[in-house]
């Protein structure tokens, strides 16, 4: 379902290819009603993916629930929703156009500096903390999902997947079943198992807290420049099974982030460990306590 430079959905026209993914592509375009750019992303509203109750395709309930569920934050770290709508079959979301990278390009970097790591992290955790309160669970968390700006301002993208923790399945709502078997479902990843935490592996319910193990695994990422099971995965051969991986995460304790990234700061390290800790009893409460924890050092 490509587009072209000139093509036109509802009033935006397409000026070029951002990204593409299983469920559909992001272009740049302009909305001459507004006389701005905005990031439009579009997935065709009759993707083969089921049929949620009410008859509506499962490519329109993902992109309607994207839309509000992004759009109901109104939180600085949260990427701004313009419109959501379908057309001729296409289903389309009108979002913040972000000039930036993402974090997935500063994993790694030793150039940026530790504060400035931890102001990223923080800010993401205040965008969740938000969305919790709002009864939102993200789902997603990982670096490609988070954007910084070039004015240094981070925004949380793509809450295409996310659920409320207490709403029944309809076709505005989850746009698939949660568990072990829908990582991958028709060719669509749902979800990222390297980030997934335990019980959302295993298929059970899930509140704030399996976000704030996927906040863990990216903090520690970006902190340490490596995922925290490297040594497991590489010994399993986990990168080329997504099974072999889910193993590792259920069962394998990440490298102590102290050892592999002394210059952070021990309270820090005290966050990210807990964030990580495999039973969610065991994490903090909510991610406002992981803020209060982070705020101290910025």
């Amino acid at each position: 379902m490509s587009l072209r430079p000139g093509d036109s959905i509802d009033r935006f026209s397409i000026e070029a290819l951002l990204g593409e993914g299983g469920m559909g592509e992001v272009y740049r375009a302009h909305d001459p009603r507004l006389q701005r750019k905005v990031a439009l992303k579009v997935v065709r509203a009759t993707l083969g993916l089921g049929t949620g109750s009410g008859g509506s395709s499962e490519g329109t309930a993902r992109i309607l629930r994207e839309g509000r569920a992004a759009g109901a934050l109104d939180h600085p770290n949260a990427v701004a929703i313009f419109d959501v709508g379908e057309t001729d079959g296409i289903a389309w979301l009108a979002m913040e156009l972000i000039e930036g990278q993402t974090l997935r390009t500063f994993v790694g970097d030793l150039g940026v500096p530790i504060e400035r790591r931890l102001r990223w992290l923080t800010d993401v955790a205040r965008a969740l903390a938000a969305a919790h309160r709002r009864g939102l669970v993200h789902r997603d968390i990982k670096p490609e999902n988070v954007m910084v700006r070039d004015d240094g301002v981070v925004k949380v993208l793509d809450f295409g997947i996310a659920r409320r923790t207490s709403a029944p399945i309809d076709a505005t709502a989850a746009t698939t079943p949660e568990g072990l078997p829908t990582i991958t479902q028709e060719g669509a990843v749902i979800g990222t198992p390297l980030y997934m935490a335990p019980e959302q592996l295993k298929g059970e319910p899930l509140d704030g807290r399996a976000d704030q193990f996927a906040w863990g695994v990216m903090a520690y990422e970006v902190l340490a420049g490596f995922t925290p099971w490297r040594d497991a995965l590489v010994a399993r051969g986990a990168e080329r099974n997504a099974y072999r991986l889910v193993a590792a995460i259920l069962t394998a304790d990440p490298d102590a982030l102290s050892n592999v990234a002394p210059a952070v700061p021990p309270e820090i390290v005290e966050t990210v460990t807990r964030a990580l800790a495999k039973k969610a009893d065991a994490r903090f409460a909510t991610m406002d306590d992981v803020v209060a924890t982070l705020e101290p050092f910025l």
